[in-house]
């Protein structure tokens, strides 16, 4: 019956096929990802050349003028699976491609994942899955340019192709006007101020083809604002929220210097004196002409500005470039005038989001992601892209809610504790310098040996219980924390150093410690003092600290509160921020009295991203923590000297953690210099950061695919010749199948 449906709707019309299975070919992704997008196009083709019996290209300039053969078939169609890389086919073949359809979930939407099959042995990928940027297979600038450069005359849309937008829905910067005029509901007071507006236009002109000024008649007779001053204002948005697509904007600059007529042609209600404006406040310059609707009483889709454009260039080779199938790929189509399609960054990049953020918060993170990652100017790993659309919005979110809970209570000092401070304090520092921060070393290995009087029970949990079945010796085990002069005590209670760490040997290991707990104490304290000397000087002289961790339980940092101020004596007021905690009865009263404050969910806070998080819990933490790895080892405390001392250095993670912090430093930087004058911009609720992750872990085939060979030393001690590694994808398999 398919092969039926194929011969009769795309085999019996020549040109049908020739169009359809060319844009198929072209578009092989979108294909098995947006099929109905794509029998959209097929059904339009067969009402403009079957039933409207059209005799001019629909899409592509060059189509052959075949004749309709309706005994016409293809050749045999090979029906092995290929990859997305294998696309490239000599056209001259003209062989259909079948993928094995298979459906996933990314994110928030079904897709059919390609089966990777080959016709031919090839070496296999571990990880099936590409970048976003490489998704679009957009191509190559530099490429691109070629097949243009051979036109007399180009013809740009401007909005989502010329330029981008600081938000990814046009109309949201509407929220920002709104914010500057102190009107309430501004967006929709615009939006249906914009609508009556086309609907009078008709009425007494028969088109919808209005300027600005007549919009803002309309929204001066809703909330008596001065036209004027509407104007105005938006105007000023507009500039500030619009900038060069960096693939068109280079593209532009090849095309200028090649000595090419550029025009730019917009279907827009802003006349063309300010369309210059807007377009050189973006870099661009010196074009033939601009053409803009409201000027010309006629759009794009009807053909009156490109028959406008071929009055000018007559008997010239045109082509127009745009991201509107209907009015950029169509309207110049119809007028005989070649095309280039641009796909619309934010149509190729929401398809990835996940939904359920905040008006401004979403806007945000998504023209960022989308514009950045989907412009097809570079190519980023997936680890990098990890750290940007996943991890940016939170680190960004968390940074600027320490920093607002230290100045409202009136903190003079941030310590952000290693390792998970490390680009904490990078963006911080990049954001603020009112309130000065600080990098502590800390961890839980010296909480473990420094508190130990403070938090026995931890302590002997953390040396005995965590040990068992980690094939970890009894010796080793008190040498990892500095205790190895208590190994010739193991006898006195029937233990043996070399004897390994198991349940049978559990009770002997509790009647150890407790027999020689003051003598654990004591070999502990003159590293303790070390620590608190270490502590003392990075307080200084203030008065108020804050303590920040990502989380999950607080112990840490109610340790090391412990140390500074009970054990050490220094007279400060100490607060403990942290992102999360996964603990329900542990720490709540901690929680509830704010010693620990919790920026995205903890059991008696926004406790439907606490329930979700903590399915595969372990799982999730470990996914969350990449955001915040340092390239460096852990740190183990203080030897007798002074000196630090470091864990195991995993290297070969190092490159990983470059990749998925330089990510976020670059998500960070560029909100930064885009909303950097909106102080509410900065405003980003626990729950909002948390949205992006949310949506990759619905699909734990995305981080597989992006940090999947993340190495996590399995805990074994100082015994480096039992030590042993998992990587991240292993870990993940392992608890699905638990």
């Amino acid at each position: 019956m398919k092969e039926f449906l194929y011969d009769f709707f795309v085999r019996k019309n020549g040109r049908v096929q020739y169009e359809y299975e060319r844009y198929v070919r072209e578009h092989i992704d979108e294909h098995y990802l947006h099929r109905l997008r794509h029998l959209r196009l097929l059904f339009q083709l067969n009402w403009f050349y079957r039933v409207k019996r059209g005799n001019t290209p629909y899409i592509y300039w060059d189509t052959p003028l075949v004749e309709n053969k309706p005994e016409q078939k293809s050749k045999n169609i090979d029906k092995k699976t290929v990859t997305t890389n294998n696309i490239q086919k000599n056209e001259k073949e003209q062989k259909r491609e079948n993928i094995d359809k298979k459906p996933i979930i990314t994110n928030n939407i079904r897709k059919n994942k390609i089966e990777q099959k080959r016709e031919t042995t090839v070496n296999e990928e571990k990880y099936p899955f590409i970048s976003e940027s490489e998704a679009d297979k957009r191509t190559p600038m530099h490429i691109w340019s070629k097949g243009v450069v051979k036109y007399d005359v180009i013809s740009f849309d401007i909005f989502d192709t010329l330029i981008l937008r600081k938000v990814s829905n046009p109309t949201d910067v509407f929220i920002f006007i709104g914010e500057r005029l102190g009107i309430i509901d501004f967006m929709s007071i615009r939006r249906n101020a914009e609508m009556e507006a086309r609907k009078r236009h008709m009425a007494i002109y028969g088109n919808r083809e209005i300027n600005i000024f007549d919009i803002y008649e309309i929204v001066h007779e809703l909330t008596g604002l001065d036209v004027k001053v509407g104007v105005e204002t938006e105007f000023e948005y507009e500039k500030k929220m619009c900038f060069a697509n960096p693939y068109m904007y280079e593209a532009f600059k090849i095309l200028k210097a090649s000595n090419k007529k550029i025009y730019a042609c917009s279907d827009m209600y802003w006349p063309r004196d300010y369309m210059e404006q807007l377009l050189e406040n973006c870099g661009y310059c010196s074009f033939a002409d601009i053409l803009v609707s409201c000027d010309y009483n006629g759009n794009k889709s009807d053909g009156v500005l490109f028959d406008a454009l071929k009055r000018m260039e007559a008997n010239k080779k045109i082509i127009h470039i745009g991201d509107n199938h209907k009015a950029d790929i169509e309207g110049a189509a119809n007028k005989k005038i070649d095309t280039r399609y641009y796909r619309n960054v934010n149509e190729a990049g929401n398809e990835y989001r996940e939904n359920g953020m905040s008006a401004l918060a979403r806007t945000a993170h998504r023209a960022i992601v989308n514009t950045t990652i989907h412009n097809g100017m570079t190519k980023y790993s997936k680890a990098y892209e990890y750290g940007f659309i996943y991890g940016g919005l939170y680190v960004l979110g968390y940074v600027c809610w320490v920093h607002k809970r230290a100045s409202e209570e009136n903190l003079d000092k941030i310590v952000f504790l290693a390792r998970d401070g490390y680009i904490y304090k990078q963006v911080y520092d990049a954001l603020f310098d009112d309130i000065k921060s600080e990098y502590g070393l800390w961890s839980r290995m010296g909480s473990l040996k420094y508190t130990a009087e403070y938090s026995r029970r931890d302590f002997l949990t953390r040396m005995i219980d965590h040990k068992v079945g980690q094939d970890l010796s009894i010796e080793s085990m008190l040498e990892m924390v500095g205790l190895g002069k208590l190994t010739e005590n193991l006898k006195y209670v029937g233990l043996k150093g070399k004897e390994i760490i198991h349940s049978g040997n559990v009770k002997k290991l509790y009647n150890f410690f407790e027999k020689y707990w003051d003598d654990v104490i004591e070999e502990l304290k003159e590293e303790q003092e070390i620590a608190i000397n270490y502590w003392k000087e990075l307080v200084g002289e203030s008065k108020n600290i804050a303590l920040v961790d990502t989380g999950w339980r607080g112990d840490n940092q109610l340790n090391l509160k412990w140390l500074i101020k009970e054990k050490g004596k220094v007279d400060c007021n100490i607060k403990c921020y942290m992102a999360a905690t996964i603990t329900n009865e542990r720490n709540i009263s901690f929680i509830m009295d704010e010693t620990l404050e919790c920026y995205m969910f903890s059991s008696n806070k926004d406790r439907i991203l606490y329930d979700d998080f903590c399915k595969n819990v372990s799982i999730n933490m470990a996914l969350f923590e990449l955001f915040t790895q340092a390239p460096h080892p852990s740190f183990d405390g203080f030897d007798a000297c002074g000196n630090y001392m470091f864990g195991f250095a995993e290297v070969e993670n190092y490159d990983l953690c470059r990749e998925i912090t330089n990510g976020i430093k670059d998500f960070c930087r560029i909100y930064i210099e885009w909303y950097g004058e909106y102080d509410f911009m900065f405003n980003i609720s626990g729950y909002d950061a948390y949205i992006p992750f949310r949506g990759m872990k619905r699909n734990y085939d995305i981080p597989i695919s992006a940090v999947g060979e993340y190495k996590f030393q399995q805990c074994v001690g100082i015994d480096l010749s039992k030590q042993t590694v998992k990587n991240l994808q292993e870990l993940i398999d392992e608890k699905r199948r638990k």
